[in-house]
């Protein structure tokens, strides 16, 4: 799928009440979460912002069910602009590997 934070997912059985075809999974479109900043904001702001959310995941999952489905195995599920340079800071010091289509061009 293309654009901004769209993929495909997967709505299991008995999700909910009512749900059609309750007794198999159904592939459908889904939005992914991205949080987008402004490219001037500075590196270490962005750097810890990005920091902060992968290290507090599980906190993330207890409170807001819908972003469940971000999981740290996958982080640019969606991902389809230019990372800002704090958030590439951030996974290169983790040793993730970040493709090159979104590679801000500072970076390459």
């Amino acid at each position: 799928m293309q654009g901004p934070g769209r993929a495909m997912g997967t709505l299991p059985p008995k999700t909910y009440q009512g749900q059609i075809n309750n007794d198999k999974a159904i592939t459908l479109a889904s939005n992914t979460f991205q949080l987008a900043v402004r490219k001037s904001l500075s590196e270490e702001v962005v750097y810890r912002m990005t920091k902060l959310t992968w290290e507090n995941l599980a906190e993330i999952h207890q409170t807001a069910v819908d972003l469940r489905s971000i999981v740290k195995e996958q982080p640019f599920i969606g991902v389809n602009m230019p990372l800002h340079m704090g958030a590439v800071k951030y996974y290169r010091e983790k040793g993730i590997k970040i493709p090159a289509n979104i590679l801000p061009p500072e970076a390459k």
